[in-house]
Protein backbone atom coordinates (compact mmCIF):
# COMPACT_ATOMS: atom_id res chain seq x y z
CA UNK A 1 0.00 0.00 0.00
CA UNK A 2 1.18 3.14 -1.10
CA UNK A 3 2.33 5.69 2.25
CA UNK A 4 2.27 2.79 4.45
CA UNK A 5 4.81 2.21 7.15
CA UNK A 6 7.43 -0.71 6.39
CA UNK A 7 9.70 -3.08 8.11
CA UNK A 8 12.82 -4.42 7.08
CA UNK A 9 13.15 -8.00 8.64
CA UNK A 10 16.59 -9.70 7.45
CA UNK A 11 17.20 -13.06 7.77
CA UNK A 12 20.71 -14.72 7.11
CA UNK A 13 20.47 -18.37 7.95
CA UNK A 14 19.04 -20.63 5.66
CA UNK A 15 16.53 -22.39 7.93
CA UNK A 16 15.38 -19.02 8.07
CA UNK A 17 15.11 -18.52 4.35
CA UNK A 18 12.62 -21.30 3.95
CA UNK A 19 10.23 -19.11 6.14
CA UNK A 20 10.60 -16.28 4.09
CA UNK A 21 9.67 -18.85 1.19
CA UNK A 22 6.50 -19.57 3.12
CA UNK A 23 5.46 -16.26 3.55
CA UNK A 24 6.25 -15.25 0.08
CA UNK A 25 2.64 -18.23 -0.75
CA UNK A 26 0.97 -16.99 1.95
CA UNK A 27 -0.07 -13.81 0.44
CA UNK A 28 -2.03 -16.30 -2.17
CA UNK A 29 -4.47 -17.95 0.32
CA UNK A 30 -7.19 -16.36 0.92
CA UNK A 31 -8.14 -15.00 4.70
CA UNK A 32 -4.06 -14.68 5.29
CA UNK A 33 -3.98 -11.22 5.74
CA UNK A 34 -5.98 -11.40 9.26
CA UNK A 35 -2.63 -12.64 10.54
CA UNK A 36 0.22 -12.48 8.47
CA UNK A 37 1.92 -8.86 8.10
CA UNK A 38 1.67 -7.97 4.76
CA UNK A 39 4.72 -8.43 2.35
CA UNK A 40 6.14 -5.74 -0.07
CA UNK A 41 9.15 -7.39 -1.51
CA UNK A 42 12.03 -9.71 -0.94
CA UNK A 43 15.30 -9.32 -1.91
CA UNK A 44 18.52 -11.78 -1.55
CA UNK A 45 22.07 -10.84 -2.00
CA UNK A 46 25.03 -12.60 -0.97
CA UNK A 47 23.15 -15.47 0.54
CA UNK A 48 21.47 -13.05 3.20
CA UNK A 49 17.69 -12.57 2.65
CA UNK A 50 15.65 -9.14 3.21
CA UNK A 51 11.79 -8.80 3.20
CA UNK A 52 10.26 -4.94 3.33
CA UNK A 53 6.71 -6.07 5.31
CA UNK A 54 3.78 -4.07 6.77
CA UNK A 55 5.34 -2.80 9.81
CA UNK A 56 3.26 -3.55 13.31
CA UNK A 57 4.00 -0.70 15.08
CA UNK A 58 2.96 -2.02 18.57
CA UNK A 59 5.69 -4.47 17.86
CA UNK A 60 6.39 -8.09 19.72
CA UNK A 61 3.99 -8.91 22.81
CA UNK A 62 7.11 -9.90 24.52
CA UNK A 63 8.09 -6.26 24.57
CA UNK A 64 4.62 -5.19 24.77
CA UNK A 65 4.28 -7.04 27.94
CA UNK A 66 7.84 -7.20 29.71
CA UNK A 67 10.06 -4.52 27.74
CA UNK A 68 11.22 -1.26 29.62
CA UNK A 69 7.26 0.34 29.33
CA UNK A 70 5.06 -2.36 29.47
CA UNK A 71 1.99 -1.73 28.59
CA UNK A 72 -1.17 -2.52 31.19
CA UNK A 73 -3.41 -5.38 29.34
CA UNK A 74 -6.43 -6.70 30.88
CA UNK A 75 -7.88 -10.02 31.57
CA UNK A 76 -10.27 -9.71 28.37
CA UNK A 77 -7.14 -8.43 26.14
CA UNK A 78 -5.41 -11.28 26.79
CA UNK A 79 -8.12 -13.62 26.13
CA UNK A 80 -8.95 -11.48 22.89
CA UNK A 81 -4.28 -11.84 21.87
CA UNK A 82 -4.84 -15.47 23.26
CA UNK A 83 -8.09 -16.33 20.69
CA UNK A 84 -5.93 -14.41 18.08
CA UNK A 85 -2.54 -16.58 18.02
CA UNK A 86 -4.99 -19.64 18.31
CA UNK A 87 -6.86 -18.57 15.32
CA UNK A 88 -3.92 -17.76 13.38
CA UNK A 89 -2.20 -21.07 14.25
CA UNK A 90 -5.77 -22.86 13.59
CA UNK A 91 -5.02 -20.99 10.13
CA UNK A 92 -1.56 -22.05 9.63
CA UNK A 93 -2.94 -25.50 10.22
CA UNK A 94 -5.69 -24.88 7.68
CA UNK A 95 -3.43 -24.38 5.32
CA UNK A 96 -0.66 -27.45 6.08
CA UNK A 97 1.91 -25.33 7.59
CA UNK A 98 2.87 -25.97 11.13
CA UNK A 99 4.54 -23.25 13.22
CA UNK A 100 7.66 -24.52 14.71
CA UNK A 101 7.86 -21.59 17.15
CA UNK A 102 5.29 -19.74 18.53
CA UNK A 103 5.66 -17.49 20.78
CA UNK A 104 5.30 -13.77 22.44
CA UNK A 105 8.62 -12.62 19.98
CA UNK A 106 6.83 -14.03 17.31
CA UNK A 107 3.21 -12.15 17.43
CA UNK A 108 3.21 -8.96 16.48
CA UNK A 109 0.55 -6.19 17.92
CA UNK A 110 -1.19 -3.84 14.92
CA UNK A 111 -2.19 -0.48 15.54
CA UNK A 112 -5.92 -1.15 15.70
CA UNK A 113 -4.84 -2.93 18.93
CA UNK A 114 -2.68 0.16 20.56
Amino acid sequence: AVGCDVALVQYAREAEAREVKVLSVLDTVEGYAKFVPEIFGIVTIEGDTTVVQELAHGGTLKAALSGPEPIWMSYQHLLAAAVQVARAVGFLASVRIVHADVSCRNCFICSSML
